[in-house]
């Protein structure tokens, strides 16, 4: 039999016998004649090095190993031979080593102090990742920036002077409106900047401002001015110039007679007829003294007053007032002379803005004049009863103004829950509360935007006038219901003569609040009636001057939380235990209600605890427990904040007739005095374990619906008959610390276990792939753990996308590990190093990505 000739194999097996029996220097002839037939075999030089006792013999054996494996567990045993000098054996120098390929460079070990070549390679690598992450962070931000040219929106008003206080308040909201828009994405894309311009509520400055506007050539639409009498001088120079304007607190009729003028708040006409009908009807007053103003907003208002008495001029007599700002003092005190001598003043009705308002009221204070009063919407917010007490700092608040009653498109007892999110909006924004003038101002921002919007501008220079003039026609096409954009007073278009249709609200003054009167005056809606001439009849409606007007009753609520507990998110409701009290004019049925969103249908308020009935008004209180539905949104699971709400409706009145209102003292309790248990003040109301509430709120809104379909008698619109809805709303926030602990660290336990397989040698390639798959399957585990605490849902939630990116990057792990095989069984080192590194940054990188998308979007501390 032929013998076999011997092979680098064959012979490092026989250098390990001769090591055994103690003949090293027989071991070290026979690696050399192994290394000879091979001089890449990596096993040879391995046990050349083991056997060489010299330092520098040694190090160049393992040099030779790396240089013929990459991955040679050799190169961690370099590390300890920093400061020796290779040399080549005795035996091999012929040998000389093998010959490196040039893509393999001889390994090295760095000098004392310097780093070694391969930390430098991760160093660059983790930078050139890092410039990636910024180059795509970057983008990330210029794509929310809108990237074409802004629109122009100029605003004017009193910014300084008398009333700068509600100039600001209108450019503050619409900032509010426009800031929401904006980062939306603005109007097609492009940004609505805001142009300011003071006139300090003069006619002869707003007619000047109004040039400036046209002059300066960016504008499309004007938001402004303040008052009455500077919107009428400013309204020529607009329609000249083609502009389209919006006011949203000139009241005065003539403010719109132009075609390019819009008002999103009541005119005078309006208004006036409804303060006529609410003296003679409601306030019961026989004879009325009415103090008008000469400017615009006064004798436009003190016209529509008048036209209210009808045919019966002698109930109301007329008090001339020079409105301009040097003849009030002497108004004020010709006033209150002819008050003075008047027999029977009755009750006086301010025409008035409202710096001449207030300095009247206190002169009627001072002389000693106890006379019930009525004002304008000039009047009618708490800003107003402000500035009176202002006057008189050494009064309590109320003083003056307790009792005086106004009207006002917004009474902040009566927020829905739109009004309510601008709010508080507002108020976080500007530390400071709104009036009615934020509200309506907000509502002329929508329509300028929808108008421009629809209008489909092109936005150059050459195009400003045809632009200007699509913006008016797009105002004027909003012309109704179907036309109309959603707004916090209620549905925003215009009628015939460009004016946003709005009610006036009546409110009481009482120290430092207007809280809505118990009885309000609406156009008659003959939605659950059973005829007009019923309702005439009974009283529950009026008529004069041949228009229907319906008595609506406020009733005031509140609810005190004792305890919310039992929250099942699979079945969204909970538990709640809680009282609610009713603050009332009038006949029982205010407390005839239904709980909306109760679980069970018998819910009711049962006997009630507490009644107390005292100068005609009715107090009662009642002690609710049950559940409640609750609608439980997921998507931001479980970053997630959920609202528990408790909403009640009456049961047979519509809210023509009747309006729940939220009571003053709930609105004057702070939110952490809210939160604490009605039953025990000492406890919260929480009783949900790994959750916290964080706010309460309370709110009216109003339902339709449509069972009254067929009615030939019944106005039913396509949202049916509207009922007042009453609602608390509790919003709690996920402890997210012990959820993330609890749910999470399993996860990431896991992607850390898995990054530790990406570090084991590619002759364990089975062991990777292993690690992977496991991973794999033990998130998919972990995630059904995770979310089977929801209902069934169809959308995909916050924390399913952590769970789908660390399954995806498994997915890769698997990838990388096959591959590396490859190229391991290829020989293949430069390929395989540059995938390990690869892999090593890689994975983090995505992991460190992912924890910073979730940061930026849920604002994760």
């Amino acid at each position: 039999m032929t013998e076999k000739a011997p092979t680098a194999a064959s012979l490092t097996r026989l250098a390990l016998e001769r090591i055994e029996d103690g003949g090293i220097e027989d071991a070290r002839r026979l690696l050399a004649e192994a290394l000879d037939h091979d001089p890449r075999y990596e096993p040879a030089w391995l046990w050349f090095a083991h056997i060489a006792e010299d330092p520098g013999e040694r190090k160049f054996a393992l040099q030779q190993a790396v240089a013929a494996n990459p991955e040679s567990t050799a190169r961690d045993q370099l590390s300890f031979y920093q400061k020796v000098e290779a040399r080549v054996p005795a035996g091999l120098e012929e040998i000389g080593g093998p010959p490196l390929p040039p893509s393999i460079p001889l390994p090295t070990v760095a000098e004392p102090g310097s780093p070694p070549a391969r930390r430098r390679g991760w160093g660059l690598a983790a930078l050139a990742l890092l410039a990636v992450i910024a180059v795509m962070a970057l983008l990330v931000i210029l794509r929310r920036e809108q990237p074409g040219e802004p629109l122009y929106i100029a605003i004017a008003g009193g910014m300084t002077g008398t009333g700068a206080a509600s100039g600001a308040e209108m450019v503050r909201s619409a900032r509010l409106y426009f800031d929401r828009l904006n980062a939306d994405g603005g109007i097609d894309g492009r940004p609505v900047k805001l142009l300011v311009y003071d006139d300090q509520n003069t006619p002869e400055l707003a007619t000047q401002v109004a040039r400036e506007i046209v002059d300066d050539g960016r504008a499309l639409l004007v938001i402004g001015h303040s008052t009455s009498t500077t919107s009428v001088a400013a309204s020529p120079v607009y329609a000249a110039a083609g502009i389209p304007a919006i006011t949203s607190t000139g009241t005065a009729d003539n403010v719109t007679a132009s075609p390019w003028y819009f008002r999103s708040v009541f005119d005078n006409r309006t208004q006036g007829f409804l303060i006529a009908a609410y003296i003679q009807f409601v306030l019961k007053q026989e004879h009325a003294t009415l103090v008008a103003g000469d400017d615009d907003f006064g004798q436009s208002l003190a016209n529509g007053i008048a036209a209210g008495f009808g045919d019966q001029p002698g109930r109301i007599a007329r008090i001339n007032f020079p409105a301009a700002s040097d003849a009030i003092p002497q108004s004020v005190a010709d006033t209150v002379t002819a008050l003075q001598a008047s027999e029977n003043p009755g009750i006086v009705v301010l025409a008035l803005q409202a710096d001449p308002s207030a300095r009247l009221l206190r002169a009627m204070h001072d002389a000693g004049l106890r006379v019930p009063v009525i004002g304008s919407d000039a009047i009618g917010s708490n800003r107003f009863l402000a500035d009176v007490a202002a006057l008189e700092p050494e009064t309590p608040p109320g003083e003056i103004t307790d009792g005086i009653y106004a009207a006002s498109p917004l009474i902040m007892d009566s927020l829905s829950s739109d009004s309510l999110r601008w709010f508080r909006a507002y108020l976080n924004a500007y530390n400071e509360e709104p009036t009615w003038r934020g509200a309506t101002t907000y509502d002329a921002s929508i329509a300028a935007a929808a108008a421009i919007r629809r209008a489909g501008v092109a936005g150059s220079v050459a195009a400003l006038p045809a632009d200007r003039e699509a913006v008016r026609d797009a105002l004027t096409a909003m012309n109704g219901p179907e036309t109309a954009e959603a707004g916090l007073l209620g549905p925003v278009y215009f009628d015939a003569s460009r004016t946003m249709p709005r009610h006036a609200v009546f409110g009481r003054a009482s120290g430092d609040d207007y809280a809505s009167a118990f009885e309000q005056l609406r156009p008659y809606i003959a939605a659950a009636s059973v005829s007009r001439d019923d309702d005439l009849a009974a009283g529950t409606a009026v008529e004069l001057d041949g228009q229907t007007l319906e008595r609506q009753r406020i009733v005031f609520s509140g609810i005190n939380i004792s305890e919310i507990g039992e929250l099942d998110t699979t079945n969204p409701s909970f538990y709640a235990d809680f009282f609610v009290w009713f603050n009332f004019t009038g006949n029982q049925n205010a407390t005839d209600v239904f709980f909306v969103n109760a679980v069970d249908p018998e819910t009711t308020l049962g006997d009630p605890l507490r009644r107390v009935d005292h100068e005609g008004q009715t107090y009662e209180l009642f002690r609710v427990r049950g559940r409640f539905k609750a609608p439980l949104e997921f998507r931001d699971f479980p970053f997630d904040q959920q609202q528990l709400i408790i909403s009640f409706q009456n049961s047979t009145l519509p809210s023509s007739r009747l309006v729940y209102a939220v009571d003053p003292p709930f609105l004057d309790l702070p939110v952490a005095e809210r939160l604490r248990s009605g039953s025990n003040a000492t406890e919260s109301i929480n009783a949900i374990p790994s959750w916290e509430p964080v706010d309460f709120q309370a709110y009216q809104d109003t339902v339709g619906t449509t069972a009254l379909l067929g009615d030939p008698e019944a106005n039913v619109g396509s949202s049916g008959v509207d009922f007042s809805v009453f609602t608390a709303d509790v919003t709690i926030t996920r402890d997210l610390g012990g959820f993330l602990l609890k749910n999470l660290l399993p996860l990431g336990l896991l992607a850390a276990i898995t990054y530790v397989s990406l570090f084991f040698p590619h002759s364990q390639t089975g062991e990777r792939v292993a690690f992977a798959v496991s991973a794999i399957l033990t998130a998919a585990v972990l995630l059904t753990s995770v979310t089977s605490v929801l209902p069934q849902i169809g959308y995909t939630v916050a924390i399913e996308w952590g769970f789908y990116a660390f399954i995806l990057l498994s997915a890769i792990c698997i990838i990388i590990g096959l591959a590396g095989d490859w190229l391991y069984e290829q020989g293949r080192y430069q390929e395989l190093r540059r995938l390990d590194l690869f892999s090593h940054l890689f994975y983090p990188a995505l992991i460190l990505a992912v924890v910073l998308a979730y940061v930026y979007r849920y604002g994760i501390a």
